[in-house]
Parts: structure tokens; sequence; C-alpha cells
């Protein structure tokens, strides 16, 4: 009995190394849940050595005595510095030899000007693609500003979806903020950070669904305008066509004459 509370003074460990490896290559994993129930074993584990603890420095349990309290304090100091960290600073290791994963400086600061909710919408093929390939890539922007959210969506899965955003190739981002849309056919980075400047910097066109009524009149009279001058200008192009037939006719008929 005394051997498996033993070991479980160790499991206890493994549990919050575990969660402080996960904190850092995984945050999106449940490295609280690890960290706690590590914590809570490690206590267990002192709790039924508490003689060995108060007897630490004296006697034939000191050098046992001595691993224990080391052990559970540097649990306890493993945890604090966790805490510490997730507090502090957001960070997130990129172990693949090709980082992969790492963000550049710049797109980090468009994250940063964020003022609003930012959403993704993927859509995507398991019949071509995976979720994982675009989660893997977009889940550093959610991790790094609370305001972006992205939701994967299997365009075959759900057709209804896919039409009503008309999707007609996958995969397909869709990017809202500030009521203005931006597309992407690409979950690379350089794909992405265009999107955000373009809606960062209101260049990004609004889907007439978020248009008010006002902006929804503004923008069907400077159709209207479009439209005209579009007529004007084929009216015009049919005039040159007809005086360029009529040109041509003419220099038949002489043609003939001289013959």
């Amino acid at each position: 009995m005394k051997r498996i509370i033993g070991l479980l003074g160790w499991v206890g460990v493994l549990l919050v190394l575990a969660s402080v490896v996960i904190k850092f290559t995984k945050p999106e994993w449940p490295f609280q849940m690890l960290a706690l129930a590590g914590l809570v074993i490690v206590l267990i584990y002192a709790g039924a050595h508490w003689r060995e603890f108060s007897g630490t420095f004296s006697g034939r349990n000191a050098q046992y005595g001595s691993i224990a309290a080391g052990s559970v304090l540097a649990v306890l100091a493993i945890l604090v510095l966790v805490n510490y960290l997730a507090n502090r600073r957001n960070y997130r290791w990129d172990l693949t030899t090709s980082k992969t994963f790492t963000m550049s400086d710049q797109t980090k600061n468009l994250l940063t000007t964020l003022k609003g909710p930012l959403t993704i919408r993927v859509f995507y093929s398991k019949q071509s693609d995976s979720e994982q390939t675009h989660r893997d890539r977009l889940e550093n922007y959610e991790y790094l500003s609370k305001q972006v959210s992205v939701e994967y969506i299997d365009a075959n899965a759900k057709p209804t979806e896919a039409e009503k955003e008309e999707i007609t190739a996958v995969p397909t981002l869709i990017f809202r903020y500030g009521g203005r849309t931006q597309r992407s056919t690409s979950d690379d980075e350089s794909a992405v950070a265009n999107a955000l400047k373009k809606l960062i910097e209101g260049k990004a066109k609004k889907a007439v669904g978020d248009m008010t009524d006002d902006e929804k009149l503004e923008a069907e009279g400077r159709a209207k305008e479009l439209e005209g001058k579009v007529q004007k200008n084929i009216g015009k192009a049919k005039d040159k066509l007809d005086d360029l037939k009529d040109d041509l006719q003419d220099d038949v008929d002489d043609l003939r004459k001289s013959a």
C-alpha cells in the first residue's frame, strides 16, 4: 500500500509536468485539468506521508522526508510558474522544423488592432481535405486574440450553409469584421493577413445583409449610375460600329464601280 501511495506522488509530478508541456504546445487542450489532477494527487500523497514531512530533517526518515517534501514543493512551484506564465503573456512553442505555425510580427500586430469580433468560417471537404489541417493553422489566431472565433464547416455535409455563403470551391474562408466581409481560398498566413488588413483598414466591401437601409439605398444609387454609364458607353460603341460599317460599305461600292 505504501509503495502504491509512493508512486502516486510521482504520478502527480508527471501530470503537472505534462500540463506544462501541453500549455506551450497545445494550449487548446485542457492542460488546467491535468495540472489540477496532479495537484490533488500530490496533496493525497503529502497527506499520506504527513509524519515523514513532520520529521523531514530528523531521525532515520530525514533523507526520505526531504525527497518527499522537495517533490511537493517542486510541484507547487511548477503550478505557480504555469499560472504566472498563463496570465503574464500568451506564448506557444512551434516544434516543427520548418516553423510552419510561427506567426510573423506583422500578423500579430494586425490581431492586436482588432476592436471587435472577427469571425472566420472555413468551408472544406472531407473528401479532399481535413478539418484538422485548417485547425492547425488557424487556431493560432484564436490563441493570440480573444476577438477571433473560427468555425469549421464540411461543405458536403452542410450543403445549405455552403449555398447560403455562395461557396463554389473548397477550401473557402469567409472573414467578417465590422460589418464587412472578405473571402480567401487559402488559409496560409499571407492570405489571412491580407484579408485581415483589408477588413481592418475598411477596404473590404460590406455584405448586403450587413448594410443599413441608407447604405443599401446609396449602393443601389451607385449601381444605377454605373449601369447608366455602361449603357451610354455601349450606345457610343454601337454608333461607332455602325459608322464603320457604312464606311466599309462605301468603300466596297467604290471598288465595284471602278471595276
